[in-house]
């Protein structure tokens, strides 16, 4: 309750927006690393918001955070702004070891803007500085060639994902067209008679749309019950939705006709936007890494 109330202080929002905030911080499926470190009930990927109340959470900041924020680095480096209690000072903004902006992704609607950024593999993030570190030793302006930073700029998410248009993908942004559109599919077990859910494209609630299908099936006459004879989790502890078919079925040909029902693909346009002096303005990846490296270099040197 008091992390809620001073970022209220500061940040003009309800506070059940400022508490799925945090919660979301801190969940692996949401973030891949989370900021937060949250002890007591703080939802699961197949029902992210089945979270306890805020009076019973223990939250502090994570050890993946304090590694990348905080650890090493010396406070003369971190640019300082007066703070609302008199004679003290606080952080303008940080300067993290590796651009998180890319590293953990964005899904959500700012004041009169809306950005969705995808995730990009840890690995990837730190081969993308180091041809940024080698560009710079030899250049003052300018931006890497596109061609080689294309291939560490893949999406990559912290749940089973498939992204089915990796190639197209790969081939825009060799060509520096990042917004171009990302297919996504979920992940699914086929065996016997029975399809087993176990993921949905990234974005898209798992506990939502499980309960809407158990809704719709209580509809006996429902087209569903054409090729599925129940549906059910069968696991506290991790996504496990199965659905089990009439035998006689291929398998295949039912799971391509629940597709949609499922929401079990998904294809979205990323947006690169950012506030910067309270204007939104636009940064694909190549133009966002540039004045991360170049605050990051002075603050080391």
């Amino acid at each position: 309750l008091r992390v809620m109330g001073d970022i209220i202080e500061n940040h003009v929002a309800g506070d059940s927006s400022v508490y799925g905030a945090i919660i979301r911080l801190g969940q692996p499926f949401m973030v891949g690393h989370p900021l937060i470190k949250i002890e007591g009930k703080s939802g699961s990927y197949h029902s992210p918001h089945d979270s306890a109340a805020p009076r019973y959470l223990n939250m502090a900041i994570s050890e993946f955070a304090r590694d990348i924020f905080f650890n090493g680095v010396h406070p003369s480096t971190i640019p300082m702004v007066p703070a609302k209690i008199f004679g003290t000072f606080e952080p303008e903004y940080l300067i993290p070891k590796l651009p998180t902006a890319l590293l953990l992704g964005n899904l959500t609607v700012g004041f009169g803007f809306k950005s969705t950024t995808p995730m990009i593999d840890f690995e990837d993030i730190c081969h993308l500085v180091m041809i940024y570190a080698e560009y710079y030793e030899k250049h003052a302006t300018g931006l890497p060639d596109a061609k080689k930073i294309a291939p560490f700029l893949i999406p990559s998410f912290p749940i089973n994902n498939i992204i089915t248009n990796k190639r197209e993908l790969l081939h825009a942004y060799c060509k520096k067209e990042y917004t171009h559109p990302i297919n996504q599919e979920g992940w699914v077990d086929l065996t016997g008679n029975n399809i087993t859910l176990r993921s949905l494209p990234y974005g898209v609630d798992f506990g939502t749309v499980t309960s809407e299908l158990r809704e719709t099936m209580r509809n006996k006459k429902h087209w569903l019950w054409d090729y599925i004879t129940s549906a059910n989790q069968f696991s506290s502890s991790e996504a496990e939705f199965t659905m089990e078919i009439k035998r006689g079925l291929n398998p295949f040909l039912v799971l391509n006709k629940l597709k949609a029902t499922l929401k079990f693909s998904r294809k979205w346009t990323p947006i690169y936007s950012y506030m910067k002096s309270g204007r939104a303005i636009t940064l694909y990846p190549d133009t966002l890494t540039a004045p991360w490296y170049h605050e990051r270099y002075l603050s080391i040197a």
